[in-house]
């Protein structure tokens, strides 16, 4: 779905250069999908806080939403889709009421760059577009972080493919995982016995967080299974 979402591109980009947008849309949308459920309610509780310093107010956000991050804007995919003449405008909008950590993702991806381009090329709806489709929902309830981990990961395979570059080199398999997670309990039977008990995982060149995600749903399962 997302790869066929590409061919909006094709008049304005190069191959090598569709992960400028394709990465960034499809990390927005699994955000906004995510947050969905509770925007009413989030909206609601920024109005109560906005008399509280930033930090607290973030904090209050985040325990509104159940996640790290948010979102205050009344915006959706279907509401900037319903004016396209301010399509611009409002998109920004939009992002602009993340929460400070999902911004920052946005900057290094330097994505502000590519929406004036979008809007140039005249792409900027029919990308919200492609990714407002029933079959682009990312809500949590339909993909689990392990599965967008992957879906992300091909993303990058697909891309780094594009200019001749081994997209291998970048994630490593969900076996290989599995594997690095047994050994690593293979002696600590108690972790998996005692909910008093945590271990601690590093990964210290942890790209999407992918190998974390797995290794947590590896320790659930074999805790599971026990």
């Amino acid at each position: 779905m997302i790869w066929n979402i590409v061919n909006i591109l094709r008049s304005g980009y190069k191959a090598h250069e569709y992960e400028k947008v394709i990465l960034s849309m499809t990390i927005i949308k699994r955000f906004h999908d995510v947050l969905r459920s509770t925007c009413d309610v989030v909206i609601e509780t920024s109005r109560k806080t906005e008399k509280f310093a930033n930090e607290m107010c973030q904090k209050m956000l985040n325990k509104a939403f159940g996640y790290d991050f948010n979102n205050i804007s009344s915006f959706t995919f279907e509401t900037l889709l319903s004016n396209p003449t301010y399509i611009e405008e409002n998109f920004r909008s939009y992002l602009n009421k993340f929460s400070d950590n999902v911004q920052d993702v946005l900057s290094n991806f330097e994505f502000d760059k590519e929406i004036s381009k979008l809007v140039s090329e005249n792409m900027l709806f029919y990308m919200i577009k492609g990714f407002n489709k029933s079959s682009s929902y990312f809500g949590s309830k339909a993909v689990i972080s392990t599965d967008m981990g992957y879906i992300f990961e091909e993303l990058i395979r697909k891309f780094f493919e594009s200019y001749e570059a081994d997209g291998g080199e970048y994630f490593t398999s969900r076996d290989i995982i599995y594997s690095m997670t047994n050994l690593l309990l293979v002696d600590k039977k108690e972790v998996l016995q005692d909910d008093s008990i945590t271990t601690t995982i590093y990964d210290q060149t942890m790209g999407t967080g992918q190998m974390l995600g797995a290794m947590t749903e590896r320790i659930h399962h074999l805790n599971y299974h026990l």
